[in-house]
């Protein structure tokens, strides 16, 4: 494996080591002796010396330098044969482990197996926990700088709110809302540091990592180790594993929204955590104000832990919910607004029978949210009609279409200065009741009988045939102003 300069330095520590890092990347594939004053150093190796012949300082004259690229470590004691036996000792301590790491990968070994196994490298607490802020297993959990988090940890208890639901920092003070895809430095509130990282499958993120180092060369150290451990969590039974009890809901709601493959026992689960319901809905939650996956990850918890049954997941920067077709009022009404989506927009999809509509649903709650960027609600339903008529409109030929009655009637109310195209308006407007229409007129059901009788007369309409009779009602709808 490669190595990175605090990872040899960590290794070295107990010569009293000085170093001084300008290049962390972990690059480092084997060892090469220095050669005289050089000025320019492969950092693809670390060089080993006598520093006398590399910095002109007395102090170090009996020191042993290690240097890559414009990286060095100084080591006062050992002698070169020594100091080459322990770096190559250094290579052998990391490889084992990515052997073991790897096989416990293969293997689809818990998190707190991997944990136990990574924390051969790091002094310093490592915590790993799903999305949602569950804690699932780490390595020096009596060293972790904040009693409370001890206790949570102890019950097995997420305490993502004491990190990640209260303000955290980087090292310039300024707020973070997400955590990346590589390790960064963070702070929580209480001004403990902390080295965080996504654990990613297929570039959605799974879960998180966060290592406490308790100085500043420790947190070189785990910024190179969790890019390392990176490769290999996220492969862990709790990840990965379709039974998990840990990620089965977010990972089966993510797999039915998009269409992928869902296994009947998933399936059951879900419908029995639903409540059996004949017809169930999608809920899309986008926030208006801060947009990114941890927090639509943390609303699906804080939704799924309400008293209304449903089952939810992050999709990208928003969060879908699916709740039985009679309780998504209660869901929108009550739950979502409670400081958990104030400034949101909120997308419900039409109602749908079985989870093989999944997809559709998930589509039509989307189109729902996206046609807003106000905090409310927006029912697909309200808004299919509307959009297929634009879509229509927005067609050049769609004008030409029209049913000719529209036209035929246009042409003789104009000659004859008569009402037919206002009455048929009307008439198709009350769903076809003669007596609704007349009341509408302020006109007798005599006279509408009679005007109907024309209408038809002048047309061809069969005021019987079902398909002509939709396609004069789409044809109104397409030529009334938008």
């Amino acid at each position: 494996m490669k190595l990175s300069m605090s990872m040899i330095e960590a290794y070295l520590e107990k010569y009293r080591v000085q170093s001084e890092i300008q290049s962390d990347a972990r690059s480092i594939k084997g060892m090469r002796f220095l050669a005289g004053r050089q000025d320019k150093l492969s950092t693809e190796y670390v060089h080993i010396g006598a520093a006398a012949g590399f910095i002109r300082d007395p102090r170090y004259a009996d020191a042993v330098i290690l240097a890559s690229g414009r990286s060095h470590i100084l080591c006062q004691g050992p002698t070169q044969e020594e100091l080459l036996n322990e770096v190559l000792s250094a290579f052998d301590f990391y490889g084992d482990i990515e052997h073991r790491l790897m096989e416990a990968a293969a293997q689809r070994v818990t998190v707190a197996e991997m944990a136990e196994i990574a924390g051969e490298m790091l002094r310093d607490p490592l915590l790993v926990f799903g999305l949602d802020g569950s804690y699932l297993g780490g390595s020096h959990l009596d060293s972790v700088p904040d009693a409370h988090a001890r206790r949570a940890i102890s019950s097995r208890r997420g305490f993502v709110e004491d990190i990640m639901g209260s303000k955290i920092v980087d090292e310039a003070g300024n707020p973070v809302h997400d955590l990346t895809a590589r390790p960064q430095v963070t702070h929580g509130p209480r001004g403990e540091t902390a080295v965080c990282a996504y654990l990613v499958i297929d570039r959605e993120p799974i879960g998180f990592v966060m290592c406490f180092p308790e100085s500043e060369s420790h947190v070189k150290l785990a910024l190179c180790v969790e890019s390392f451990l990176l490769d290999y969590f996220p492969q862990a039974y709790e990840f990965v594993d379709l039974s998990s009890p840990h990620q089965s809901v977010r990972y089966a709601v993510q797999s039915l929204l998009k269409g992928e493959d869902v296994t009947e026992e998933t399936r059951r689960r879900l419908l029995e955590t639903l409540g059996n319901p004949d017809k169930y809905q999608v809920l899309l939650v986008r926030s208006l104000s801060v947009r990114n996956r941890t927090q639509s990850a943390l609303l699906a918890r804080e939704v799924m832990a309400s008293s209304i049954p449903c089952v939810a997941a992050d999709m990208d920067d928003m969060t879908a919910i699916i709740v039985a077709e009679e309780r998504t009022w209660l869901l929108v009404s009550r739950s979502l607004p409670l400081s958990k989506a104030p400034h949101a927009a909120i997308g419900v999809s039409m109602p749908a029978a079985d989870f093989g509509q999944a997809p559709v649903a998930y589509r039509q709650a989307k189109f729902a949210c996206d046609s807003t960027d106000q905090p409310e609600v927006r029912y697909c339903r309200d808004l299919a009609f509307p959009f297929l008529l634009n879509a229509l409109r927005s067609d050049p030929s769609a004008g030409d279409l029209l049913h000719p009655a529209l036209m035929v009637l246009e042409s003789y109310d104009a000659g004859k200065h008569s009402d037919l195209l206002t009455t048929l308006k009307a008439y198709v407007a009350s769903g076809f009741n003669q007596v609704e229409t007349a009341k509408r007129l302020h006109v007798h059901l005599n006279t509408l009988k009679y005007r109907l009788k024309r209408i038809s007369e002048l047309t061809g309409l069969d005021w019987g045939n079902a398909r002509e009779m939709l396609y004069l009602q789409l044809s109104i709808e397409l030529c009334e102003p938008r």
